[in-house]
C-alpha cells in the first residue's frame, strides 16, 4: 500500500479528496487553521507540502517502505529528505507499547500507528466520543507499538470504497491521507 496526502486551501470532505483517485481508503490528516492552512509537516511522494512546526507532537513517516513515529524533537533534515511520506500531528499515544500520559479530553478521534513490524500501519477513526487515553489503549489492543493522534473532533472522517457502513463524515478539512495500492 502507498500513502499520499491531498490538500486544499478551501477545505473539502475526505470523500471529495478521495474522488477521482484510486484510493481504497482516506482519512482526515493533521491540524489546520480557519483559513485551511495546514499546521505541521506534510510530505507526499517526497515533496514537502507543508512546513515542520516546533511543537510537542509526533511525526509519522515512511522511508524505504518502513513506517515510524518519532517525537518532533527527533525529526531531522536527514529524515525529511529520505521520507516518501510524513505527517506531523499529536499527541503521540503510544511509545514502544507504553500508553503516554494524556489530557482527559473527549472527542471523536482519528489515529495512525505502526505495528512491531514497520511494514504494517494501523489507521483508525472512532465515531463516538472517546478519551485520548482510551484511544491509545485501543490502538495498543489492535497491535500498534507506536501511535499518534491525528486531527479529530468534527474533522474525524473515514471514506472507503467498501460498503456505506464504513464511511464517517465530518466538516471540511485542509488535507486527507489517501491509501492506495502501489
Amino acid at each position: 500500500m502507498k500513502l499520499t496526502v491531498r490538500q486544499s486551501n478551501e477545505g473539502k470532505s475526505v470523500h471529495d479528496f478521495a474522488k477521482d483517485s484510486k484510493a481504497a481508503l482516506a482519512i482526515n490528516g493533521n491540524f489546520f487553521d480557519p483559513q485551511y492552512r495546514t499546521q505541521g509537516l506534510l510530505i507526499s511522494d517526497y515533496k514537502h507540502l507543508s512546513r515542520f512546526k516546533q511543537v510537542d507532537w509526533g511525526v509519522f513517516a515512511i522511508s524505504r517502505n518502513r513506517a515510524q513515529i518519532t517525537h518532533s524533537r527527533q525529526w531531522t533534515s536527514k529524515r525529511a529528505t529520505s521520507a516518501e511520506f510524513a505527517i506531523q500531528c499529536g499527541p503521540r499515544l503510544l511509545v514502544n507499547y507504553r500508553v503516554l500520559s494524556l489530557k482527559a479530553q473527549w472527542a471523536r478521534r482519528t489515529a495512525i500507528g505502526v505495528e512491531a513490524d514497520p511494514h504494517f500501519v494501523l489507521i483508525l477513526a472512532v465515531d463516538t466520543r472517546i478519551l485520548t487515553s482510551e484511544l491509545a489503549k485501543l490502538m495498543k489492543r489492535l497491535g500498534a507499538r507506536y501511535a499518534m493522534n491525528l486531527d479529530g473532533g468534527s474533522s474525524t472522517q473515514l471514506w472507503t470504497n467498501a460498503p456505506a457502513e464504513a464511511k464517517l463524515t465530518g466538516v471540511r478539512v485542509a488535507n486527507a491521507i489517501l491509501v492506495s495500492k502501489r
